[in-house]
């Protein structure tokens, strides 16, 4: 599957993604840097692709523009949605970061 290839870079600011978002990227170029930005802060292997949905319409199918799927490969796990238009995958892939942000391990010490 093809992926888009992100990097989280350091600075004395911070961090931010290199390459940024470009706003003239057609919307599955900007679904699959997403999906590329969460892996790279989560770790997961995610791949966004065109949706296949189809609508009979007067006895003919018509495909559905505007529609995506997502994969997810998390350790072992394997997940596969779809299918939803850009805002909605957008939304998803949000979703999976949050997740991941609670499944994290947190760790505290209590002096004694």
């Amino acid at each position: 599957m093809v992926t888009m290839s992100v990097q989280r870079v350091s600075d004395a600011r911070g961090s931010h993604i290199e390459p940024a978002l470009d706003p003239e990227w057609d919307n599955l170029t900007k679904l699959q840097w997403h999906a590329a930005v969460i892996a790279v802060d989560t770790g997961y292997e995610i791949w966004v692709r065109p949706g296949d949905t189809s609508i009979l319409r007067d006895g003919v199918w018509e495909t559905i523009a505007d529609q995506y799927n997502v994969t997810i490969k998390a350790g072992e796990a394997w997940s596969d949605c779809g299918a939803g238009n850009f805002g909605q995958t957008w939304s998803f892939l949000e979703g999976v970061r949050a997740g991941a942000r609670a499944a994290e391990p947190h760790w505290s010490i209590v002096a004694n």
